[in-house]
């Protein structure tokens, strides 16, 4: 039986919605710009509020609105941004590319909204992406940057958090796909994540 709430953010085809469902969540709301992501939540999980939405456009009180919940009133709120700004394979132009920005959306919808945890995944790239900030002229790229930004405005929100990079194969997944993932409570909890149960 699911005893948790979570609103899905840049739900896509819900893949992590779906190892959230077998942890023991209830998706209430699933929020994408996608219209072929989104028509796939409706046929696979008609129970399922779907907003097709550019979350850009979009404030913590409306989706907590489309939701049916006040601010503070969710167990979880959890989604994976853009990837392709941070990734090692790309241009790595990090929040100087739109897609980028994206993370730090995630962290306007979560403070404002106020759920009482939060997930977020990413790349193992957003662990070295730059913040390019600009003095005198000068641009300084300071590589590590973004992601400790991310954590210190989750920190001064009231969020615990613990990070790690997980590798799917660990748990015993088919393939080799490492992610970043950062997990934080506003409870004060502590928080470790699961050890591996597959050796190389």
């Amino acid at each position: 039986m699911h005893r948790f709430t979570n609103i899905s953010l840049f739900s896509g085809a819900m893949g992590l919605d779906l190892g959230l469902e077998k942890a023991g969540f209830t998706t209430i709301l699933a929020v994408d710009i996608s219209q072929a992501a989104c028509a796939t939540i409706r046929a696979n999980r008609p129970q399922v509020k779907v907003l097709q939405a550019d979350i850009r456009t979009l404030t913590a009180d409306e989706i907590l609105r489309e939701a049916g919940m006040e601010r503070g009133q969710p167990d979880l709120i959890s989604g994976g941004s853009a990837c392709q700004a941070f990734t090692t394979i790309g241009k790595r132009l990090s929040i100087q590319d739109p897609r980028g920005r994206l993370v730090k959306d995630f962290v306007r919808i979560v403070t404002g909204a106020r759920p009482k945890f939060f997930l977020m995944e990413n790349v193992r790239g957003i662990l070295s992406a730059p913040i390019v900030k600009r003095h005198e002229k000068v641009s300084r790229r300071m590589p590590g940057s973004l992601f400790g930004s991310l954590l210190w405005d989750f920190e001064k929100s009231g969020y615990k958090c613990s990070w790690a990079l997980l590798n799917s194969a660990d748990y015993g997944v088919p393939q080799t796909r490492t992610r970043v993932f950062i997990v934080g409570n506003r409870l004060g909890l502590p928080f470790s994540f699961p050890r591996r149960t597959h050796s190389p």
